[in-house]
């Protein structure tokens, strides 16, 4: 499941900075808030773990959808020396740093993010250094403050990608499988194509979906 996750204080979406479509990835590259780009930039995994590798129960992790494209798993990260919120891979991150859970707030699909670290005994919540609606505000982890800034709606996404010439797609209709294999269920959407091998120049904008084996 893939989700845009928009800040409902300033309107604006949680975003990767640096503007490479996310075809690049660095270890601790920087989050902020950003307006609507329809970009990978603003695209999110949530995957849950009944127990996390660090002991934590009922955790989850923020994965950037990165790791469908480049093969590297970062995932929504504190920085604990500065409280900031970054992307690190969640194989080498320790103390929960890598991981979160979600506080209902009581309105359908928006929640209050709150870290696992155990670098303090003090929830802290995924926030705006500055409450603004302004693009690049930079995106921390901060002790509860009552507003709107703190709180997240999860916005669905029907997302498919160009990867090496291949559609990957990951929502609607089901998908299973991985790499250059993916298996469609027969109930593809009304108006959608079922092609393969798709140009990622030619093709890139098309609707279309994966069914059979490869090859035309």
């Amino acid at each position: 499941m893939s989700y845009k996750i928009k800040n409902v204080g300033s309107g604006k979406y949680l975003n990767i900075s640096g503007g490479t479509n996310m075809s690049t990835l660095s270890i601790n590259q920087n989050v902020t808030q950003y307006q609507d780009s329809g970009t990978n930039e603003q695209l999110w995994e949530v995957d849950f773990f009944s127990q996390d590798p660090s002991g934590l129960t009922g955790s989850y992790i923020m994965s950037t959808i990165a790791r469908f494209i480049t093969g590297q798993a970062n995932c929504l990260n504190i920085f604990r020396s500065t409280k900031n919120c970054d992307v690190f891979p969640i194989n080498s991150n320790s103390g929960g740093d890598g991981y979160v859970y979600f506080e209902p707030t009581g309105t359908t699909d928006r929640y209050r993010i709150i870290t696992k670290s155990n670098f303090s005994t003090t929830k802290h919540y995924l926030s705006l250094a500055t409450n603004n609606s302004n693009n690049n505000t930079n995106v921390c982890w901060a002790p509860y403050d009552g507003t709107n800034y703190q709180v997240w709606a999860f916005e669905t996404v029907r997302l498919y990608t160009i990867v090496n010439g291949w559609l990957r797609l990951y929502q609607d209709p089901t998908v299973s499988g991985s790499g250059r294999t993916v298996t469609v269920s027969s109930d593809k959407p009304s108006g959608w194509d079922a092609r393969e091998n798709l140009s990622p120049g030619s093709n890139a904008g098309t609707h279309s979906v994966y069914k059979g084996s490869k090859g035309e």
